[in-house]
Order: C-alpha cells, then structure tokens, then sequence
C-alpha cells in the first residue's frame, strides 16, 4: 500500500475516533423510545391540547355536522345493522 493511503486510512481513523467520542455521551443519555416524553400528568396535557387546538372547534364542529348530513344521505345508515346487508360486489 503506497503511503498516500496509509496517510488517509490514519487520517480517516483518527476522524472517526474523534466523532465517536464526541456522540458517545449523546448516545449514552438518548432515552428509550417508549419512555415517558414528559413529567406532566395526563389530566394536564390534556388541558394544554385542548387550549391550543380550540382554535380550530367551530370548524371541527361544521365538518362534523357536514358529515353527520352526508352519512344519512345513501341507502345504508351509518349503524352496524346497516352495514350487516351490505354486499360485497364480485369484482
């Protein structure tokens, strides 16, 4: 091997040694990823989504009347019994 390569190999080596020592304390801290992502207690996380996300409640509302209009429109009700005298077309 000519020492132009060697050099590079070296090179690249000590490279990697110094980027494994700078993302091993990282990698040593990275939770599980099915921990906990916060301390707060449900009840409480709750309250915050439904802060921000009440912006969008008379929106929400008029696609859900929409689709409580549209669901009773066609010949089967939006109900199991409904749905048991469906057929399954023989495509």
């Amino acid at each position: 091997m000519s020492s132009h390569w060697l050099f590079l190999l070296q090179l690249i080596c000590k490279f990697g040694g110094l980027l494994l020592a700078l993302i091993a304390p990282s990698l040593l801290n990275a939770q599980s990823a099915t921990a906990p992502t916060t301390s707060d207690d449900p009840a409480s996380i709750d309250q915050i989504w439904e802060k921000a996300s009440s912006k969008y409640d008379s929106e929400r509302a008029a696609r859900l009347d929409e689709v409580d209009k549209v669901d009773h429109e066609g010949p089967f009700r939006p109900d199991w019994e409904s749905l048991q005298k469906y057929e399954v077309p023989a495509w």
